[in-house]
């Protein structure tokens, strides 16, 4: 986004709920991840589901 967070205020919870409920208003949440996920793919970076455990 270009935020130079030592400079810049970075958008509050209000915004950035404001931003996700447009998105599922017009349905491009999975628009929006499969653009990710081939930007990432692009970058040799792959994402799988998984479990976090916790090995204390």
């Amino acid at each position: 986004m270009g935020l130079d967070l030592g400079k810049d205020v970075p958008p509050d919870a209000t915004t950035i709920l404001r931003f996700r409920h447009r998105i599922e208003q017009h349905h491009l949440g999975e628009q929006l991840l499969e653009t990710v996920n081939r930007h990432l793919a692009a970058q040799g970076i792959q994402i799988h589901r998984g479990t976090i455990v916790d090995a204390t």
